[in-house]
């Protein structure tokens, strides 16, 4: 979380000093979009969540309506195949 909040801190400085270079902050927001997912992933896990195999971040996984568990971003794990 802290890193995040650095990297934001880098991007509000870029637009105060008018220095913003749109690669430069389209990366950096990709960066912390990414750490955030990242830190999310953590937390799950050590909340004994469970969390997709396939997708990296690691997103969660949902049950659907069926009782069987699945990954909303990709799709891909089964009731069997859960981490």
């Amino acid at each position: 979380m802290t890193l995040v909040s650095e990297r934001l801190r880098y991007a509000r400085e870029l637009f105060i000093q008018g220095e913003v270079v749109d690669s430069g902050l389209a990366r950096s927001l990709s960066e912390m979009e990414r750490d955030l997912r990242v830190a999310n992933a953590t937390l799950a896990r050590e909340l004994g969540l469970k969390l997709c195999p396939h997708c990296w971040p690691p997103e969660l996984i949902t049950t659907d309506s069926n009782g069987h568990l699945i990954c909303q971003v990709c799709g891909e794990i089964s009731y069997e195949k859960a981490a």
